[in-house]
């Protein structure tokens, strides 16, 4: 997906441990669920419930409405060949968008990975989503930015095409810098 494209290219940091790796997929799969009206809160692990709180509370004050289907779905962009998962796909105040969650806090592949995001959607779908961030830092709350930077998309073209290159020539992508692994 997204992520190993641009870490393949230096964007993006140590995401931590495997515990802090798990709490962020296992906090992405409540907000889903919250989203989708599904989550059971007396379930919910304790440890991730500010950062369900704090998608909660960012869900109440915008008014995110989530395309049905669309949270975390698989999609393809056949013009570039890629696939990603974006957090969530829908309506911000009558805008279409797609928001890239990020538990505690986002880094500076956020922008390229939402614009690659906003590529396949538009691919599939027609539409051109707008991009935005919901930063979850684990204090009930959230903060919602819109990424607008127009080096974005050629900063994701870039990394896709550095990492197709790399795949064609046999390089396994488990390793970070420019060594490739000939087989």
């Amino acid at each position: 997906g997204n992520t190993a494209v641009l870490r393949a290219s230096g964007y993006g940091h140590d995401y931590g441990d495997s515990e802090d790796l798990e709490r962020g997929r296992n906090a992405h799969l409540a907000c889903r669920f919250l989203t989708e009206g599904r989550l059971n809160w007396a379930k919910l692990a304790p440890r991730l419930l500010p950062y369900v709180q704090g998608w909660a509370w960012l869900l109440n004050v915008s008014g995110f409405e989530a395309k049905a289907g669309w949270l975390e779905r698989m999609v393809y962009c056949r013009r570039y060949g890629f696939a990603t998962r974006p957090d969530a796909v829908g309506w911000l105040n009558r805008r279409f968008v797609v928001i890239q969650i990020k538990t505690g806090s986002a880094d500076d592949s956020v922008g390229p990975q939402t614009a690659g995001e906003a590529l396949a959607v538009e691919d599939e779908l027609g539409i051109r989503p707008e991009r935005f961030v919901a930063i979850l830092p684990g204090n009930g709350r959230a903060q919602l930015k819109r990424l607008t930077s127009r080096a974005d998309k050629p900063a994701f073209l870039a990394a896709l095409t550095t990492w197709q290159n790399r795949r064609r020539q046999g390089w396994n992508g488990r390793t970070r810098g420019d060594s490739l692994d000939h087989r």
